[in-house]
């Protein structure tokens, strides 16, 4: 009923549509990160409370160094 040509066709879909599928939810499904509403003093306070490397991400300095 299917040939070779047939079989490597609807492998070759199947491999394609895997990649899309993967890129779509890697790429384009995004979740938005950091969307705290804090400002000034409360956000500062929030991150020197927070976990060490947000603080060297958002400061670039260690939280002993901030102080």
């Amino acid at each position: 009923m299917y040939d070779d040509d047939d079989d490597d066709l609807m492998e070759n879909a199947s491999y394609v549509s895997a990649l899309v599928g993967e890129y779509s939810v890697k790429y384009l499904c995004k979740e938005p990160c950091r969307t705290n509403n804090h400002t000034g003093h409360s956000w500062e306070h929030e991150i020197l409370q927070g976990h060490p490397i947000r603080c060297y991400e958002m400061f670039r300095m260690e939280k002993h160094t901030f102080h």
